[in-house]
C-alpha cells in the first residue's frame, strides 16, 4: 500500500482549536493485517460459512479471468485497470484455501451450487489436508550426490568452463610473452563478452562500452591457447 497516495490521506482542517491529525480507528489494523501470510492462515481457520461471506467486491471467479463478476461494467473496467494483481478480488483464491468437503456439506451435495462444477475434479483428489503452516524443503541429499556423480563421470570439452576453475588464483602459467590469456568465462564475469569467428575473436567491454578485435594469428605460437582464452596485453592495450 502506498502511504503517500492521495487515497491514503485523511482530510484535515486547521481552522479549529485541535491541530492533531485524525486517524481512522481501523487504519492501524489495515496496516498490520495486509500481510499475505496473515490472510492465508486466517482463511484456512475460518468456517465455511464465514469464508463465503467475506466483504469483498470480487472482480473475477478464476485466476485466468474467464468469468467476470463485477456488478457494473464501469467497476469491471476498474478491476482491469487497478486490481488485476490483487489476489483478494478473485473468488478462486478464497476457494482454494477452504476444505471442499465442508463447503459441499454446507451448500449442497452433487446437485448443489458448487457440487456440479467441481464434482469431477474432486473425484481425482485422493485426500484433503487442512494445513495452516508448513516448511519448504529445497533439494534432496540423494539428488546432490547424484549430481556430483554425474560431474565426476562426465568428460566434456568446453570453451568456457575451462582450467580456470582449477587455476583461478594462479596467473603465472597464463602469462606468456607479455600477454595474459584470460579464460572466456572469467572475461565474461569481468564484463568482456567474446565471440570467435574464424581466426578473429571479437569482444564487447560492457564497462567501457567499447569493442575489441583480436587476430588470433598474431598470438602465435599460442594459437591453441587462444581457442579457449582471450589474449590481453599486460599493457592494458587490446
Amino acid at each position: 500500500m502506498d502511504l503517500l497516495s492521495p487515497r491514503a490521506a485523511v482530510a484535515k482542517h486547521y481552522a479549529g482549536l485541535a491541530s492533531t491529525t485524525d486517524i481512522y480507528l481501523a487504519y492501524p489494523r489495515r496496516l498490520v493485517l495486509t500481510e499475505l501470510k496473515h490472510a492465508v492462515e486466517n482463511l484456512r481457520t475460518m468456517t465455511t460459512q464465514d469464508a463465503m461471506w467475506i466483504g469483498t467486491q470480487y472482480c473475477w471467479v478464476d485466476l485466468t479471468q474467464r468469468f467476470e463478476v463485477a456488478h457494473t461494467q464501469n467497476r469491471q473496467d476498474r478491476c482491469e485497470n487497478l486490481h488485476k494483481a490483487n489476489g483478494a478480488v478473485y473468488m478462486e483464491t478464497v476457494l482454494r484455501n477452504i476444505a471442499w468437503s465442508d463447503l459441499r456439506g454446507y451448500y449442497g451435495q452433487s446437485d448443489g451450487i458448487f457440487g456440479m462444477v467441481v464434482l469431477d475434479w474432486l473425484l481425482q483428489v485422493d485426500f484433503q489436508v487442512v494445513c495452516t503452516t508448513g516448511d519448504l524443503a529445497i533439494g534432496q541429499p540423494v539428488r546432490f550426490v547424484l549430481l556430483i556423480a554425474i560431474v565426476l563421470k562426465t568428460r566434456l570439452k568446453s570453451v568456457f568452463l575451462y582450467a580456470g576453475a582449477k587455476y583461478m588464483l594462479t596467473t603465472a602459467e597464463w602469462i606468456s610473452d607479455d600477454m595474459y590469456f584470460m579464460d572466456r568465462i572469467s572475461a565474461a564475469m569481468n564484463g568482456i563478452l567474446t565471440v570467435r569467428r574464424g581466426s578473429v575473436m571479437y569482444g564487447l567491454d560492457t564497462k567501457l562500452w567499447c569493442t575489441l578485435q583480436v587476430d588470433l594469428a598474431d598470438t602465435m605460437p599460442h594459437i591453441r591457447a587462444a581457442e579457449f582464452a582471450l589474449p590481453l596485453h599486460l599493457s592494458n592495450e587490446y
